[in-house]
């Protein structure tokens, strides 16, 4: 996986300068995902799960995007879980660079499983800007924080993530 994705970004990079940088009135669309490993609980054998997500974004000034985000998780040995979220990405930095530093946060849910928890999430991300024709690659680290009992208060229950989503992008419209 690794390895293709090097590949990919080796191509993209040396085919074109960038010319697609953030501004007022862009829209982004784009797809990403993480395959992650680990436990749950010090009671919890290791799982593995894979998550897709897509996105629409849409910047407000230079600076600042927000918009819906839809994902699928897949837990190892149960049935996949859907997911919806908001999001707000605040992007620093020379926006006009090929390289595109952003931090990002976003709330949802997932439903479709046993305890349909809520979610927030936070963490770094850059965009690689690639191409005449409006193309990024994207990877956003992140930390998120599941929420499973409604009874508790926020925060008093749940589970950690931390992880790495890799994806695409295509940004259109100014």
């Amino acid at each position: 996986m690794t390895r293709i994705m090097l590949v990919i970004a080796a191509l993209c990079g040396g085919v074109l300068p960038a010319a697609a940088q953030v501004s007022a009135g862009l829209n982004e669309l784009g797809g990403r995902g993480f395959i992650e490993s680990g436990k749950y609980s010090n009671e919890d054998d290791a799982s593995s799960a894979v998550e897709v997500q897509s996105y629409y974004g849409r910047f407000l000034t230079d600076r600042w995007s927000v918009g819906p985000s839809l994902n699928v998780i897949k837990f190892e040995g149960e049935d996949a879980q859907g997911g919806i979220a908001g999001f707000v990405n605040y992007h620093f930095g020379d926006t006009s660079g090929t390289v595109i530093p952003f931090i990002e946060g976003s709330a949802g849910r997932f439903f479709g499983g046993d305890q349909d928890p809520t979610f927030v999430a936070v963490g770094p991300g850059l965009k690689w800007f690639f191409g005449d024709g409006g193309g990024a690659l994207t990877g956003t680290a992140f930390y998120r924080r599941q929420m499973f009992d409604e009874d508790d208060p926020p925060f008093a229950s749940g589970v950690n993530e931390f992880g790495l989503n890799i994806g695409v992008a295509i940004f259109f419209g100014r």
